[in-house]
């Protein structure tokens, strides 16, 4: 399989606000299992409750802050960096995606504390159908249907739906092969690009505990994910790359990276 960046989606790359909270914003909880508000900026910090997907958050502030010096102005103070390793494959260390985020202080549910906002987005929520029930994981199918029905509802596309190539104003790219839309590819800005493919696809909820439709890490040229399922009466496979501050999401017939 050839990883391919449309240059288009570069273009619309630098016009983009990304969907990663900032201090002074209001956001959304996009953690599919629910984000857990804590009383101090720590994972193993007591937990308040538990935020749903959906939950509206007011960001008053970061929770950490670190000295660092700028030539223009001197002294300057930064957000502290949280990064967490996701899909690591057991295997191999060096594999998965690393989520970049700050502690945050929030209001939340008429309560008060501090969420990761690695998974909070000022992008609005996703309206839940019945293929998308949190109850259940959605198929491939399902989760790839309501990416396409989401990016078109929120951003618009420039060419109408159904030919062969679609471009939105945030940036993001859909190709599809018009002999064979079940062949598509996808360029999506990174932050949005996997708050919706991780909430959608329920990235980590399958790699957890894979059923049917198997997830494993790779060590393709280009860092991500694999994740092999059945469609129809094809073997296929969900391509999932991070790079260059692009997701790119690419279904192929069952090969070799």
């Amino acid at each position: 399989m050839k990883l391919f960046i449309n240059p288009l989606s570069l273009f619309f790359f630098f016009f983009l606000v990304l969907g990663q909270a900032t201090a002074a914003d209001t956001t959304y909880v996009w953690a599919r299992s629910g984000l857990n508000l804590r009383k101090s900026p720590d994972f193993k910090g007591e937990k308040i409750i538990t935020l749903p997907y959906g939950t509206l958050v007011e960001v008053s502030g970061y929770a950490q802050m670190v000295k660092t010096w700028n030539e223009l102005s001197g002294d300057d103070e930064q957000p502290v960096v949280v990064k967490l390793k996701l899909f690591q494959s057991k295997e191999d260390t060096a594999s998965g995606y690393v989520m970049s985020g700050h502690w945050v202080k929030v209001r939340a549910n008429g309560q008060q504390g501090f969420l990761y906002d690695g998974y909070l987005s000022g992008l609005p929520p996703i309206k839940i159908t019945k293929a998308m029930d949190l109850k259940r994981l959605p198929t491939v199918e399902e989760g790839l249907a309501a990416l396409r029905e989401y990016v078109a509802q929120t951003w618009g596309s420039v060419y109408k739906k159904g030919v062969a190539k679609e471009m939105y104003s945030n940036g993001a790219v859909l190709d599809v092969n018009t002999e064979n839309p079940q062949f598509l590819r996808w360029v999506i800005p990174d932050t949005d690009g996997f708050l919706m493919a991780n909430f959608l696809l329920a990235l980590e909820q399958k790699h957890t505990n894979p059923g049917e439709e198997k997830f494993e890490t790779t060590d393709c040229s280009a860092a991500g994910f694999e994740f092999e399922y059945r469609l129809g009466i094809d073997n296929m496979i969900l391509y999932i790359h991070f790079c260059n501050g692009l997701m790119v999401i690419e279904t192929d017939a069952g090969s070799n990276c």
